[in-house]
């Protein structure tokens, strides 16, 4: 039986579902990311945004000089989970095996699920007039036989698109796109490629793939496996948590180092409830900074045990931030990565490793924020963010949050 892999994602996610949550900004442009007079970046600029000319990542302060009429919006995180599991839940409603790539993206796996291309096409029209019938959110989708031939399809007609390349029928799908479309291909690779004559996906073909492993080593293997229609990974509908991590932007240019180092210790907290909650330890920390009109840094060290609490971990974040805050400058970001990750320890591992520090005071601690909400219980580490930040049942809403798992 041919693989039917299906590849969808949610059209300017963030945007999509402000708009869908207040149907006054539909048709408006919207920049989810934070307000004018603030110093970031935008996190999604919807469809009549970009077509003003805001990309994603761009700062603040330039798209509202492109669009002074625009609706600027913080972002609410709690509101775009929601609208993710109801994406998920509908996806699962067509295949029992979906993986979820993040917030707004998934591959499903439709083998089996419909008999060839043609009801799969159907299929994925239908959960296409679903999520749009019930969330108010258009997707892009792409049907192939692989991953990777599916994403590539679903980039191919966006928003609201559906691109179908049946089996056989690869390269008269392939053959004229851009380079760029190619795994593993990005800036650096395409500009070599071009110095070389190389366009188009078909051009590229015609490279021998052991030379694309000399000019590109493991990328160049993707490469040529790609061209040669080849991708054996699996769907992982349960997909493993290889890390957690947390971190934030600030308002302006911090210099405050009481502050930085509260809302450190936040994040440290925050990524630890986490860890927590799905049974698991780290032995790898890592911190992320940002000096003002930079790039961001980011340092990771390995330490001795596994821990899951920030009492624990706090000391080894501690050194890092030392270690990589060595200038008289101001910082707009911070982060905490939290790898290394294993399941917190069974019976026979008990010896093996030093007993947490107030192990039974932190489950205790965690118990009551869950059932009363976080602000119940302080840590005097975290006092100085009372004043600036505003409180939610499950934190403080940070400047311009991100996480992932």
């Amino acid at each position: 039986m041919e693989k039917i892999i299906l590849y969808i994602d949610v059209d300017a996610f963030f945007a999509s579902v402000e708009q869908a949550t207040n149907p006054k900004l539909r048709g408006k442009p919207v920049m989810v990311g934070g307000y004018p007079h603030e110093r970031g970046v935008v996190a999604c600029p919807s469809y009549e945004a970009r077509a003003e000319g805001v990309y994603t990542a761009m700062t603040l302060s330039e798209a509202y000089r492109l669009v002074p009429h625009g609706i600027f919006l913080k972002g609410d995180y709690d509101n775009y989970k929601n609208y993710s599991d109801r994406f998920c839940e509908i996806l699962k409603r067509f295949s029992p095996l979906v993986e979820m790539i993040s917030q707004d993206e998934a591959v499903v796996d439709l083998t089996g699920c419909a008999k060839d291309y043609i009801e799969a096409e159907k299929r994925v029209q239908k959960l296409k007039d679903q999520i749009s019938g019930e969330l108010s959110l258009s997707t892009s989708a792409g049907v192939a036989q692989n991953r990777f031939l599916a994403k590539t399809a679903s980039e191919y007609e966006k928003p609201d698109g559906l691109t179908v390349v049946p089996a056989g029928k690869e390269w008269d799908f392939l053959e004229k796109l851009s380079i760029s479309n190619v795994p593993g291909i990005g800036y650096k690779s395409r500009r070599i490629l071009n110095d070389m004559g190389i366009k188009t996906i078909g051009e590229l073909k015609q490279i021998p793939q052991s030379y694309l492993e000399k000019l590109f080593g493991q990328r160049g293997f993707k490469m040529a496996e790609f061209l040669l229609n080849r991708d054996p990974r699996l769907l992982e509908p349960v997909r493993p948590i290889k890390r957690i991590s947390r971190e934030t932007g600030f308002f302006g240019d911090e210099t405050d180092m009481e502050f930085i180092s509260a809302t450190l210790y936040y994040l440290l907290e925050r990524a630890c409830i986490k860890l927590r909650a799905v049974g698991k330890k780290c032995n790898r920390v890592g911190i992320k900074l940002r000096y003002t009109g930079e790039s961001p840094v980011v340092i990771n060290r390995t330490i001795p045990f596994f821990h899951n609490t920030e009492e624990n971990l706090l000391p080894y974040a501690q050194k890092l931030m030392k270690r990589i805050h060595t200038r008289r400058l101001a910082i707009n970001l911070i982060g905490v990565t939290l790898s290394g990750l294993k399941n917190a320890a069974t019976q026979e591992e008990l010896f093996a490793e030093p007993l947490q520090k107030n192990d039974s005071l932190i489950k205790a601690i965690d118990k009551l924020r869950s059932s009363f909400g976080y602000h119940s219980l302080y840590f005097g580490k975290t006092l100085t963010l009372k004043d600036n930040y505003k409180k939610l049942r499950t934190g403080y809403e940070l400047r311009t949050p991100s996480l992932s798992q």
